[in-house]
Parts: structure tokens; sequence; C-alpha cells
């Protein structure tokens, strides 16, 4: 369970290290302590930017992804009994 006291704390600790947390850009500024603070687990943090993993999700110099679910829009097709097939 997370307490709304939690993230309120997390977000205020850590949001001058981020570019724009509020418009959901997590990735670490340059200067940001989260930069090269991480610890190297084989495995699992292969693939980082600089002398260790950065602390959190991102990797400064890395890609830029958008956190969350976005489901792509479903197809709806419907029955053609002309030709029996189905048609968009």
């Amino acid at each position: 369970m997370v307490h709304r006291s939690n993230v309120i704390h997390n977000e205020s600790n850590f949001a001058p290290d981020l570019r724009d947390p509020k418009n959901f850009d997590f990735r670490p500024q340059a200067d940001s302590s989260l930069v090269d603070a991480g610890i190297a687990m084989p495995g699992l943090t292969d693939h980082y930017e600089g002398q260790a993993p950065d602390i959190g999700a991102y990797e400064y110099g890395g890609l830029n992804w958008r956190p969350g679910y976005h489901p792509k829009p479903a197809l709806f097709y419907q029955h053609n009994k002309v030709n029996d097939k189905l048609t968009d």
C-alpha cells in the first residue's frame, strides 16, 4: 500500500533532480544526484550510461519513454453479408 504522504515526500525529495516530473518527464538532469549513483547488478542493469547505473527508471542520456499503460485503439469489424468477408 502506498500512502499519500510517502508519495508527496518522495516527489519533493527528488523533484529538483528530475527534468519535469509534473509532465511525466522523469529523466534525471545532468547535475542530478541520481546519475551514476546506482549499483550495477549483472543481468538487470547491463545497459547503463556512464560509470554506474542511475537511480530510478531512467538513465541520463538514455531513451526517453512514457510511463504507464497506453493501449492501442481497438479495431472493430462488421460482417459484410454481400461478400461474406470482414470489413472495417
